[in-house]
């Protein structure tokens, strides 16, 4: 049994570190192929394979979204991150006030 392949959905080759766009099955020159297109390049196609190929496909895992994850380190200690924040607030209200008759 074939897989079913979602066109724009990612996937890869089994144990290969090529990720592919799925393209559809298209015309070819010489008849109809599966196509796939590397991330990168979406509008270029990569690889044609057969029906027969596509049991050698898997869904490439999506990267879940960690809300928890630490943020990125900006080189400002907390302090100085209170501070830029508060001196932003402020100059943001003396902006509104300036704008008011």
């Amino acid at each position: 049994m074939k897989p079913r392949m979602v066109i724009g959905e990612r996937y890869n080759w089994r144990g290969q570190p090529e990720r592919l766009v799925y393209l559809g099955k298209n015309w070819s020159g010489n008849g109809y192929w599966h196509q796939f297109a590397l991330i990168d390049k979406p509008d270029e196609v990569w690889c044609e394979v057969l029906d027969s190929d596509l049991d050698s496909f898997e869904e490439t895992p999506q990267k879940p979204t960690n809300p928890k994850a630490p943020k990125p380190k900006t080189g400002l200690s907390a302090r100085q991150e209170r501070k830029q924040r508060k001196a932003a607030k402020r100059a943001t209200q003396a902006a509104k006030q300036g704008e008011q008759p």
